[in-house]
C-alpha cells in the first residue's frame, strides 16, 4: 500500500501467504509525518502488530509528538500481539545507539522505546549520508536480516529491505 501525503510517500508489502489489515486507529493529523498501522495474522494463530512511519525532517529534534503517539499505541494495544515491527523514516538522532554526530530529544525517545518494550533496532548502515535515519525496530531478536539497494528515482535515502524470518512463529 502507498500513501501519499503532504510529509511524504510510505510503501508497505507483505508476502502474500500472511493474512494481514490495515488498522483504523486514531492518528494525530500532523503534515509531518505518516503512519500506516497493520496486523499480520501468523497460522499459529498470533499476531504481529507492524507500524509503518514517516516522521519529517521539518520536524525539530525535540519534537517527540510522532513517537508519544507510537509509545501509546503500543502500551493500549501490544498485549494483543505476539510480535512488533515497526519500520520507516525516523528521522532521530543518536550518537551512542545509532551511532549519529548528535543526540536529539527524539533520539533519546526512539532509544527509550525500543528498552521499554524490548525491541530491537536492526538497520546497521547510514541510509541517508553518514546517518541512520531510517529503522527497522522489531522484537524478532537476531531473525531480521536488512539489505540496502539504491535510491529509487531522485531519493536521497537508500531502500530498505527486511526479511524476517518467521518459521518459529508460523
Amino acid at each position: 500500500m502507498i500513501r501519499p501525503s503532504a510529509a511524504g510517500s510510505l510503501c508497505t508489502r507483505r508476502r502474500s501467504r500472511l493474512v494481514g489489515e490495515y488498522l483504523k486507529l486514531h492518528v494525530p493529523r500532523c503534515a509531518a509525518h505518516e503512519i500506516i498501522w497493520a496486523s499480520i495474522s501468523l497460522s499459529n494463530g498470533g499476531k504481529v502488530l507492524r507500524c509503518a512511519l514517516y516522521r519529517s525532517g521539518s520536524l525539530p529534534g525535540d519534537d517527540l509528538g510522532v513517537l508519544k503517539h507510537i509509545d501509546s499505541t503500543l502500551d493500549s494495544i501490544c498485549p494483543d500481539y505476539s510480535n512488533v515491527i515497526l519500520a520507516g523514516y525516523f528521522n532521530v538522532h543518536n550518537a551512542a545507539w545509532l551511532n549519529s554526530t548528535k543526540t536529539t530529544k527524539a533520539g533519546e525517545f526512539a532509544e527509550d522505546l525500543c528498552c521499554l518494550y524490548d525491541l530491537e533496532q536492526h538497520t546497521q548502515v547510514p541510509t541517508r549520508g553518514q546517518n541512520i535515519l531510517d529503522l527497522i525496530i522489531s522484537d524478532f531478536p537476531g531473525r531480521v536480516k536488512v539489505a540496502t539497494h539504491s535510491p529509487l528515482g531522485a531519493l536521497d535515502h537508500v531502500c530498505l529491505v527486511s526479511e524476517i524470518t518467521t518459521s518459529r512463529y508460523l
